[in-house]
């Protein structure tokens, strides 16, 4: 996904620099800078901001001072794409924070997060309609009122047990004026709960 949404931004024209450890995936188009014992993250950063780039792809955020590196870079006209490990989107914000981060350059740091899962899909040359599931069940589900049909899987040569590939689902959460005042406003814990309301509501 992360490799995905960096060429879909890369031109000729934008100088794209990446700093991995190891180097994932290899993008035409972009100096790929890899770690090492020798070269250690702050050294590669220095270097590359030597080199003026428009975008920058950092491996992970797993601790303050690259949290801090990406979001002053972010708040500073460049373009930074990274990941960090969370459950959700809010879920990220709240590890950001709980890293040390200070409110206000998360909140100018950060335009859009998205999180990403794979489920497997039914084999469409044997799955069955499944009309097990009652009407008071789909509703509990929220998904009452509306003409839905739902499948079980079957067992044929092509798939195992059912199952045939994968499919990816992703949530996204847009840094809105809204949520911005939330965070910055808050007293006490991060407030999850509005900031999920207020994501849902955009």
């Amino acid at each position: 996904a992360m490799s995905a949404a960096l060429r879909s931004v890369m031109k000729p024209t934008l100088n794209t620099v990446t700093v991995e450890s190891p180097v994932e995936c290899i993008l035409d188009g972009a100096r790929q800078v890899k770690l090492t014992h020798k070269l250690d993250f702050n050294d590669a950063l220095h270097a590359v901001l030597r080199h003026d780039p428009d975008i920058v792809m950092l491996g992970e955020i797993a601790d303050r001072t690259t949290a801090e590196i990406a979001l002053r870079l972010a708040t500073t006209g460049h373009r930074v794409f990274s990941t960090v490990h969370a459950h959700d989107t809010v879920g990220a914000l709240q590890r950001l924070l709980g890293m040390g981060v200070e409110a206000y350059l998360l909140v100018y740091g950060v335009t859009l997060i998205s999180t990403q899962r794979q489920l497997r899909q039914l084999c469409a040359r044997c799955k069955a309609p499944d009309s097990s599931v009652s009407d008071q069940e789909l509703k509990h589900l929220g998904l009452g009122g509306e003409k839905i049909t739902l499948y079980r899987p079957g067992n044929c040569i092509e798939c195992i047990g059912g199952f045939k590939g994968r499919i990816s689902i992703y949530e996204s959460l847009l840094m809105t004026p809204e949520i911005r005042d939330i965070i910055l406003n808050r007293s006490g814990l991060f407030p999850a709960a509005a900031v999920r309301d207020a994501a849902m509501r955009h």
